[in-house]
């Protein structure tokens, strides 16, 4: 019986078991990671590990251990099944956005022809010739003689959003579906109000205000073009990234419930073995307990035979007594 309980000891207390108990084939440590949780749970390793007598043994919650590991594997189950939902979901967005009419991008004349609705706008420069004239509004540049529209640079960005959201909707109405690019815009706008490139990026830049203003135009019209498109290419990207980590977050769900389920499977090994050591034990109490009262049963029958004996031998040294007087 004490053989019995190093066993049952050591399986609890896990570390070394393999040494003692070679063919154990439960690797019950291997449960854990280093933070000691199961299934997501910090009690189970306590409840299994701290027993260290027979009754704190057959008192460990089995059914309580059973009831987290079931809830834990539903959680997963559900979140996977949602998981798998939202991943359909999202792969017939993606497909459908796929499968939407293409767009292509603004020629270089339609990019002008915004640029010259932009500038001759009345709250800008009036005509594209007073906006190239003067270098975009540069101070101390003159159209005819005259000063231009001190506002005719913010007048031009102001004007530039007006005038695109009109072109979109044209185009639009004919299923004719372009989108503005920022860096071909600002070169073909640059390019026709006469911004000069003559390598020295610094000179080039404080002889004329048309590369800031064109910058500023190709940012509005793009905003423009994003909100008109309905192809909405960063949309199809934004879709696919949320798909990716979708997946991912199910694959992590998946692997959580795999391990919670192998672990469940150790664990009620674990506790047939303890059960059937500690069923072990109580039968062979029963048969020690049995075998101890058949020892007091002789021990008492041997006292009472030893004491007739002794009585019975008084008996013949009191005849023999007799019979020499």
């Amino acid at each position: 019986m004490a053989k019995n309980m190093a066993k049952v000891t050591c399986l609890l207390a896990f570390a070394g078991c393999a040494a003692t108990f070679a063919n154990d084939p439960l690797s019950v440590k291997g449960l854990v990671s280093e933070s000691v949780t199961i299934c997501g749970n910090d009690d189970i390793w306590d409840y299994i590990s701290s027993p260290s007598s027979h009754n704190q043994i057959k008192g460990i919650p089995w059914q309580d251990i059973d009831d987290i590991m079931d809830d834990f594997i539903g959680d997963q189950e559900t979140l996977v099944s949602q998981a798998d939902v939202k991943i359909a979901e999202l792969k017939k967005r993606i497909a459908k956005k796929k499968g939407e009419a293409t767009s292509r991008t603004m020629s270089e004349e339609e990019i002008k022809g915004l640029v010259k609705q932009t500038v001759e706008d009345a709250a800008a420069f009036g005509s594209t010739d007073a906006a190239v004239e003067t270098a975009c509004g540069k101070p101390g540049l003159t159209f005819k003689g005259q000063r231009p529209n001190p506002m005719g640079f913010d007048g031009s960005v102001t004007a530039s959003e007006a005038v695109a959201g009109k072109f979109f909707d044209e185009r639009l109405s004919e299923d004719d579906f372009v989108e503005s690019d920022v860096v071909s815009f600002t070169k073909v706008c640059e390019d026709y109000l006469g911004f000069q490139r003559t390598g020295d990026t610094v000179a080039d830049d404080v002889a004329s205000y048309c590369d800031e203003m064109c910058s500023e135009l190709a940012r509005k019209v793009q905003m423009v073009s994003n909100e008109k498109s309905p192809t909405r290419k960063v949309d199809v990207k934004k879709l696919e990234r949320e798909l990716q980590r979708t997946e991912s977050n199910r694959l992590e769900k998946v692997a959580k419930q795999k391990e919670c389920e192998g672990a469940k499977d150790r664990i009620n090994n674990f506790k047939d073995i303890l059960k059937g050591l500690s069923g072990e034990m109580s039968a062979k109490h029963v048969l020690f307990q049995k075998a101890e009262w058949a020892l007091a049963d002789a021990q008492r029958a041997l006292l009472s035979l030893t004491q007739d004996l002794e009585t019975q031998a008084a008996l013949v040294e009191k005849a023999n007594q007799g019979l020499t007087d």
